[in-house]
């Protein structure tokens, strides 16, 4: 008997303290291409604008692992995964086997058509690599570009203000966070962000990134052209379900899964931002990709 998670994050926390309830001794193995002890993600805007430090965003303690009687194969890319056999191969070559299986992914980041996204950086706003590599660029004085006015793209414009950068935000929609403030709250918000100097445009969009090798600006709809020295994608994310696409799994916009977060696999289980359940309150199947979410799809897992 054995259990493998895929992924590092809440719902792969939730899964192994639910596991822990019931089942004190059974190995747990954690797979994740990250190489990072689980820490929280939502705190990567407040790394990148030095409100807190890597130390701040663990998500569990550093014998968490060990207390729980779980391996960690961590900056390991799982492959591919044979549901018949019953394992996990990894990228170096290693079969893991499993008696159940939780998928646990999460997002990857959505980005639409545009020219010039082969050039240097480019950068998304899903994870910890994403702002160590943004940091080294975001200094005092140069220009950014950030894509997307949600939630996610907000925290990386505060972030980057902090750091004294020069600011452009764009957005398809004519206001700001337009699922979650009226068009009075959008306003008071377009203008907080005017007052600390950021350039708020919306109802236009980038059709190229320009530059040779390395992004120098923008082109929008337009016509207009915005210069910059970085691009940060924040437009949005869509279930990272690469790993088992055309694999025999049943998915929707994200892993299906009933109540228990069973997939249509036998001992395939999925939680988190990647997997799409039933939501009772409208009646329907859909993903949310929140963290208390996440946690408790990952316990209900754990738990079955």
């Amino acid at each position: 008997m054995s259990y493998v998670i895929i992924g590092n994050s809440t719902a792969a926390i939730g899964a192994i303290e639910g596991i822990r309830k019931y089942d004190s001794s059974t190995p747990i193995t954690v797979v994740s291409d990250e190489p990072y002890h689980t820490y929280s993600r939502p705190l990567i805007s407040y790394y990148l604008g030095g409100k807190v430090t890597k130390e701040n965003m663990i998500y569990r303690p550093l014998d968490f692992y060990q207390r729980n009687n779980v391996r960690t194969m961590l900056g390991i890319k799982a492959m591919s995964i044979d549901y018949n056999e019953k394992n996990v191969l990894l990228e170096n070559g290693e079969k893991l086997r499993y008696s159940k299986l939780l998928l646990a992914t999460g997002g990857k980041p959505f980005i639409p058509p545009m020219g010039g996204l082969d050039k240097k950086n480019i950068f998304n706003f899903i994870k910890m690599d994403d702002v160590k590599a943004i940091e080294k660029v975001a200094v005092r004085g140069s220009k950014a570009v950030v894509i997307g006015a949600s939630f996610s793209g907000l925290k990386a414009v505060e972030a980057l203000v902090k750091r004294n950068v020069n600011v452009t935000v764009i957005d398809i929609m004519s206001r700001i966070m337009p699922r979650v403030l009226d068009d009075t709250a959008a306003a008071i918000a377009a203008k907080t962000l005017q007052d600390h100097d950021v350039k708020v445009l919306l109802g236009n969009t980038v059709e190229t990134i320009l530059g040779e090798d390395t992004a120098a600006g923008v082109l929008l709809k337009d016509g207009t052209k915005i210069d910059c020295d970085f691009v940060i994608m924040a437009i949005g994310v869509r279930c990272n379900t690469d790993l088992v696409k055309n694999s025999g799994i049943k998915i929707n916009r994200g892993i299906v899964v009933d109540e228990k977060m069973k997939t249509s696999i036998p001992d395939v289980y999925a939680a988190g931002d990647v997997a799409e359940g039933y939501n009772f309150i409208e009646e329907k199947m859909m993903e949310i990709a929140i963290i208390p979410n996440a946690y408790y799809q990952g316990e209900t897992a754990g738990a079955n």
